[in-house]
Protein backbone atom coordinates (compact mmCIF):
# COMPACT_ATOMS: atom_id res chain seq x y z
CA UNK A 1 0.00 0.00 0.00
CA UNK A 2 1.47 3.31 -0.90
CA UNK A 3 -0.30 6.98 -1.23
CA UNK A 4 -1.42 7.06 -4.74
CA UNK A 5 -1.94 3.60 -5.22
CA UNK A 6 -5.30 2.91 -6.94
CA UNK A 7 -7.84 0.59 -4.85
CA UNK A 8 -11.18 -0.69 -6.27
CA UNK A 9 -14.22 0.25 -4.43
CA UNK A 10 -16.54 -3.26 -4.24
CA UNK A 11 -19.15 -2.72 -1.49
CA UNK A 12 -21.29 0.34 -0.25
CA UNK A 13 -20.38 2.54 3.08
CA UNK A 14 -22.84 4.21 4.39
CA UNK A 15 -22.28 7.30 6.50
CA UNK A 16 -23.21 6.75 10.16
CA UNK A 17 -26.57 8.79 11.66
CA UNK A 18 -24.31 10.97 13.31
CA UNK A 19 -22.10 12.36 10.36
CA UNK A 20 -23.43 15.61 8.10
CA UNK A 21 -24.12 13.28 5.40
CA UNK A 22 -25.78 10.53 7.52
CA UNK A 23 -27.38 7.75 5.85
CA UNK A 24 -25.80 8.55 2.07
CA UNK A 25 -23.17 6.55 0.30
CA UNK A 26 -20.02 7.38 0.42
CA UNK A 27 -18.23 4.96 -2.50
CA UNK A 28 -19.84 3.93 -5.93
CA UNK A 29 -18.90 0.13 -6.19
CA UNK A 30 -16.47 -0.49 -9.06
CA UNK A 31 -15.06 2.68 -8.52
CA UNK A 32 -11.62 3.33 -7.99
CA UNK A 33 -10.21 5.66 -5.80
CA UNK A 34 -6.37 6.83 -4.53
CA UNK A 35 -5.15 6.40 -1.50
CA UNK A 36 -4.36 9.85 -0.11
CA UNK A 37 -2.72 8.72 3.20
CA UNK A 38 -1.28 5.79 4.71
CA UNK A 39 -0.32 4.89 8.65
CA UNK A 40 1.37 1.85 9.14
CA UNK A 41 1.14 2.13 12.47
CA UNK A 42 -2.59 2.24 12.31
CA UNK A 43 -2.97 -0.23 9.32
CA UNK A 44 -4.96 2.20 7.84
CA UNK A 45 -5.38 4.30 4.35
CA UNK A 46 -7.51 7.28 3.17
CA UNK A 47 -9.45 8.11 0.17
CA UNK A 48 -11.51 10.81 -0.71
CA UNK A 49 -15.31 9.84 -0.97
CA UNK A 50 -18.03 11.34 -3.82
CA UNK A 51 -18.58 13.93 -1.57
CA UNK A 52 -15.22 15.12 -1.21
CA UNK A 53 -14.65 13.97 2.70
CA UNK A 54 -11.75 11.77 3.43
CA UNK A 55 -12.20 8.70 4.77
CA UNK A 56 -10.06 6.18 6.57
CA UNK A 57 -10.20 2.34 6.34
CA UNK A 58 -8.70 -0.54 7.87
CA UNK A 59 -6.16 -2.21 5.56
CA UNK A 60 -7.97 -5.72 5.83
CA UNK A 61 -11.91 -4.18 5.08
CA UNK A 62 -14.61 -5.27 3.13
CA UNK A 63 -15.33 -2.39 1.15
CA UNK A 64 -12.31 -2.25 -1.16
CA UNK A 65 -10.08 -4.80 -3.29
CA UNK A 66 -6.38 -3.83 -3.47
CA UNK A 67 -4.61 -3.53 -6.75
CA UNK A 68 -1.36 -5.69 -6.68
CA UNK A 69 1.27 -4.36 -8.93
CA UNK A 70 4.03 -5.80 -10.29
CA UNK A 71 7.32 -3.57 -10.45
CA UNK A 72 9.17 -4.62 -12.55
CA UNK A 73 6.61 -5.09 -15.17
CA UNK A 74 5.57 -1.46 -14.58
CA UNK A 75 9.32 -0.49 -15.06
CA UNK A 76 9.08 -2.42 -18.95
CA UNK A 77 5.81 -0.38 -19.55
CA UNK A 78 6.99 2.57 -18.51
CA UNK A 79 10.71 1.97 -20.72
CA UNK A 80 7.98 0.92 -23.69
CA UNK A 81 6.60 4.32 -23.24
CA UNK A 82 9.41 6.28 -23.63
CA UNK A 83 10.58 4.32 -26.17
CA UNK A 84 7.63 4.95 -28.35
CA UNK A 85 7.87 8.79 -27.46
CA UNK A 86 11.40 8.77 -28.77
CA UNK A 87 10.29 6.90 -31.95
CA UNK A 88 7.47 8.99 -32.64
CA UNK A 89 9.53 12.18 -32.41
CA UNK A 90 12.55 10.63 -34.28
CA UNK A 91 10.66 8.98 -37.30
CA UNK A 92 7.17 11.09 -37.13
CA UNK A 93 4.83 7.90 -36.70
CA UNK A 94 4.07 5.35 -34.66
CA UNK A 95 4.66 1.72 -34.97
CA UNK A 96 1.20 0.49 -35.91
CA UNK A 97 0.66 3.80 -38.28
CA UNK A 98 4.20 2.52 -40.18
CA UNK A 99 3.39 -0.21 -42.96
CA UNK A 100 6.36 0.23 -45.33
CA UNK A 101 9.23 -1.33 -43.34
CA UNK A 102 10.49 -4.58 -43.28
CA UNK A 103 9.98 -5.90 -39.78
CA UNK A 104 11.27 -9.40 -40.08
CA UNK A 105 14.44 -7.71 -41.23
CA UNK A 106 14.30 -5.31 -38.82
CA UNK A 107 13.93 -7.60 -35.70
CA UNK A 108 16.79 -9.74 -37.49
CA UNK A 109 18.83 -7.62 -37.07
CA UNK A 110 18.08 -6.59 -33.62
CA UNK A 111 18.43 -10.66 -32.65
CA UNK A 112 21.54 -10.64 -34.08
CA UNK A 113 22.75 -7.73 -32.39
CA UNK A 114 21.69 -9.14 -29.44
CA UNK A 115 23.12 -12.36 -29.56
CA UNK A 116 25.83 -10.67 -29.54
CA UNK A 117 25.74 -8.81 -26.33
CA UNK A 118 25.14 -12.01 -25.00
CA UNK A 119 28.59 -13.22 -26.75
CA UNK A 120 30.40 -10.26 -25.11
CA UNK A 121 28.45 -10.98 -21.25
CA UNK A 122 29.19 -14.21 -21.24
CA UNK A 123 33.19 -13.76 -22.43
CA UNK A 124 33.68 -11.06 -19.58
CA UNK A 125 31.80 -13.37 -17.25
CA UNK A 126 33.80 -16.58 -17.98
CA UNK A 127 36.14 -15.63 -19.93
CA UNK A 128 36.37 -16.36 -23.97
CA UNK A 129 36.39 -19.97 -24.65
CA UNK A 130 40.18 -19.55 -27.10
CA UNK A 131 41.04 -18.05 -23.41
CA UNK A 132 39.63 -21.31 -22.19
CA UNK A 133 41.29 -23.52 -24.52
CA UNK A 134 44.72 -22.00 -24.01
CA UNK A 135 44.61 -22.77 -20.64
CA UNK A 136 43.38 -26.01 -20.94
CA UNK A 137 46.26 -26.24 -23.13
CA UNK A 138 48.63 -25.18 -20.99
CA UNK A 139 47.69 -27.20 -18.31
CA UNK A 140 47.79 -30.32 -20.20
CA UNK A 141 51.39 -29.76 -21.54
CA UNK A 142 52.28 -29.08 -17.66
CA UNK A 143 50.50 -32.51 -16.74
CA UNK A 144 52.72 -34.38 -19.74
CA UNK A 145 56.00 -33.04 -18.16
Amino acid sequence: MKIGQEVKAIKQFVYGAGHPQGGRNALIVGAKYRVTDFSWSMSTFAIVDIHGNKLWFNLNNEHFEMEKKDAIVESVVAKYLQRSKLGIKKYGTTLEENNVDNFLSHLQEELFDASLYIEKLLSQRNGTNEDKLLLLDDKLSKIKK
